[in-house]
């Protein structure tokens, strides 16, 4: 359908719909997706009114659904992918806006991002090209039935006798097309670097896992010319992988229900193959730190999701700061920088298997979804590599105390943190009974506990 011809039906659709009360079906705009499933061919940018509550303004634009693309968090300037019949939801609700049509989301795509078949041939290059520092892992297959791929990387010669692991990721969503270059350049660097180091450091005294892309389907329906597709392809409307998660799935309005939500959360949860994959995946390898890539809005987020909650352990706040200080980019809370979220993988990563996860959304508003290749590749993944490193460094630091526990059945036991007489963590070993427990400089308690036995204490000291 053209341009013109778009807008007509568009506009009588729209007609008839106004004939209804608008108060009716304002507060309702997912059921009205179900029938006006259109492109979101336009990008409407709303100034927030900075006098008044950030949150309160924010959770108002989610409770009607929009598809929130990214911000400008010191501006308080908000983007909506929208259609053009969302406009009227956006003047029935009193919203300043500017509206144009987006060149991003309708160029197309720079031809040097990423494919799922590319991806493969990358990391199957690595393989050949560093045999014995890459192993090639099949994560797991996709709803459509292609393979999510990862790799390890490592120094297999190494004498220590026990390597930790760090995990980064990329492309829950599928237009979020510079995820996966930020993870591919973290092997880059690291296979291309060896003689450095800090480098050699790195690769001597820990795991470093890489799966540049989890949403290879979504990713394969953007080429097909849905640049703008978010979610897989599961159930037609797809769901999005990144509130489909267990933890508090859809427990705090951080997902929606209807299956034509850019957020929804899918049938039940954990329901989606791809999300089952990843978990079964992180479960196995229980990292020390996660990055998850997306983009846009230059942010830096750590758990907890839901409007209000907190980590008590604030260790992953303050990680979080030294890497806004080296790469420019705004930490906090999914709630305090955008809304709240649930059904996330950082979440469930932290509450579940106690590991430090962050999300890093990459560029801003003016780059975009989908940046041009040549102008915006390399300045991105340069600008956030100080973040990367921080972890990596702070894996093999006194600030992630190491330790392990010799019990019989150790998924029975819990190691309690405590600091001034506050449980701030409860951490679950390893199988093994390992334990990678980050934490900020203090004296803690750590608890070993069965139930109500107290098994061992020790008090420790983080310079």
């Amino acid at each position: 359908m053209n341009k013109n011809l778009r807008k007509y039906f568009l506009s009588s659709i729209l007609t008839l719909l106004l004939i209804q009360s608008f108060s009716a079906f304002a507060s309702d705009l997912n059921s009205i997706n179900e029938v006006l499933f259109a492109e979101k061919d336009l990008i409407a940018s709303i100034t927030l009114d900075k006098n008044s509550n950030y949150k309160k303004q924010m959770d108002q634009i989610k409770s009607l659904g929009f598809d929130v693309a990214g911000i400008d968090f010191k501006n308080k300037i908000v983007d909506l992918a929208i259609n053009e019949f969302e406009i009227s939801i956006l003047e029935k609700n009193k919203f300043h806006y500017i509206v144009k049509w987006e060149e991003r989301l309708t160029r197309g795509l720079s031809e040097e991002y990423k494919n799922p078949s590319e991806i493969e041939d990358i990391l199957n290059q690595w393989v050949t090209d560093y045999p014995s520092m890459v192993t090639l892992i099949e994560i797991g297959k996709s709803f459509e039935g292609r393979t999510i791929f990862g790799v390890k990387i490592t120094n297999p010669k190494s004498q220590a006798t026990y390597k930790p692991n760090v995990l980064f990721n990329g492309m829950h969503h599928a237009r979020e097309v510079m995820s996966p270059e930020a993870v591919l350049d973290i092997g880059e660097y690291l296979l291309t670097n060896q003689g450095d180091l800090q480098v050699s450091t790195w690769l001597n005294g820990m795991n470093v896992y890489l799966v540049p892309m989890v949403n290879v389907d979504g990713n394969n329906k953007v080429w097909n010319g849905s640049t703008m597709w978010r979610k897989n392809t599961n159930l037609t409307y797809g769901v999005d992988l990144n509130r489909n998660y267990p933890y508090q799935w859809g427990a705090c309005n951080g997902s929606s229900g209807y299956a034509s939500s850019q957020t929804y959360r899918g049938p039940s949860v954990a329901s989606e193959v791809e999300t089952q994959a990843m978990m079964k995946f992180v479960t196995k390898i229980r990292p020390v730190f996660d990055i998850s890539f997306h983009s846009y809005s230059e942010l830096i987020i750590y758990p907890l999701g839901c409007s209000g909650q907190k980590a008590k352990n604030g260790a992953m706040a303050s990680v979080a700061s030294l890497m806004s200080q080296e790469i420019m980019y705004q930490a906090g809370t999914p709630w305090e920088l955008l809304y709240g979220v649930d059904g996330d993988d950082i979440d469930w990563m932290y509450t579940t298997l106690n590991v430090y996860p962050y999300v890093i959304e990459l560029n801003n508003r003016k780059q975009g979804f989908q940046p041009d290749y040549k102008a915006w590749r390399d300045k991105t993944v340069k600008r956030i590599r100080p973040a990367w490193k921080i972890l990596l460094n702070k894996t093999l630091s006194e600030k992630v105390y190491k330790g392990q526990l010799s019990y019989e059945n150790i998924d029975s036991v819990s190691i309690n943190v405590i600091k001034n007489n506050e449980v701030i963590e409860t951490y679950k070993p390893h199988t093994d009974g390992r334990y990678n427990i980050l934490l900020n400089s203090g004296t803690y308690t750590l608890k070993a506990v069965r139930g109500r036995e107290i098994l061992e204490t020790k008090v420790i000291e983080i310079k």
